[in-house]
This record gives structure tokens, sequence and C-alpha cells, in this order.
């Protein structure tokens, strides 16, 4: 009898600390690399989005980088959910929170994800987005 409960003893916890585990939110960490000809002024932003219902109006995270301070153009986000993302990135030269535009389109550099691009306008949700279930690493360039 007492062999019989000490295996039902750990055939419980074992099925306990599964389900634990299960319950728990999986995080991954995302590095996101910005290659191109960047000039020293100004900042790298990045914005995060997790839906289409919310790409390039309501990001879920944005992040700077002065560039006049750091060369390393790189980005780290961590504890994200697993789940879709998509990310837009501008050099904003001058540190006015915005792409800037003009009479052709737009005079400060800005890449998305997936390195996607727009005929006539930004890319879509669905050209820049990717899956993120583990630690990755993404390069966008500009």
């Amino acid at each position: 009898m007492t062999r019989l409960t000490l295996v039902f003893l750990i055939v419980f916890i074992s099925m306990v600390s599964l389900k634990a585990q299960g319950d728990e939110q999986m995080v991954a960490n995302l590095t996101v690399k910005i290659e191109g000809s960047i000039a020293s002024a100004g900042k790298l932003q990045l914005a995060l989005y997790s839906s289409e219902n919310d790409w390039l109006k309501n990001e879920m995270k944005t992040l700077y980088i002065d560039v006049a301070q750091d060369d390393n153009h790189t980005f780290h986000i961590e504890g994200l959910s697993v789940g879709t993302y998509a990310i837009a990135v501008i050099h904003d030269k001058n540190n006015n929170g915005e792409l800037d535009m003009g009479m052709m389109g737009p005079t400060e550099k800005y890449g998305f994800s997936n390195n996607a691009r727009g005929m006539f306008g930004p890319a879509t949700y669905s050209d820049a987005s990717f899956y993120v279930e583990y630690d990755e690493v993404i390069t966008i360039k500009l």
C-alpha cells in the first residue's frame, strides 16, 4: 500500500507541476538590429505593434536610441508574450517624434519588420508581421 501511495503522490505532483508550467505566460526576448546609413543626429524610434487594428495607430511599446551617443543601433525588448508582432522604425533626425514628409514622400529614413515596403504608403501589418515564440534577432534596413 505504501508503494502505491508513493507512486500516486509522484504522479499527482508531476501533474500539478506540468499544469503550473502550462499556466505560466511564455515570454521571449526580441533583439532588433537597425542597418543602413544613419546620420549621427537625432534618434532612432522603434514602435512595436501587436495587432492589425493597432498598426501605425496605437503602439504597445515605443523605444528610442540617441544615435549621437549610441552607434550600435540595436534595440532590446524583453518579456514579450509569445505572439505576432510588427515593427515600424524611423530615423527622427530632428527629434520631433514623427516621420517628416515632403512633396515627394518621407524626408527621413524609415523601415518595417520583414523589411516590408508599401506601394504608395507604409507596409501593411500582414507584410510586416512576424511570430515570436523564442528569443529572436531580426534586422530592419532603413
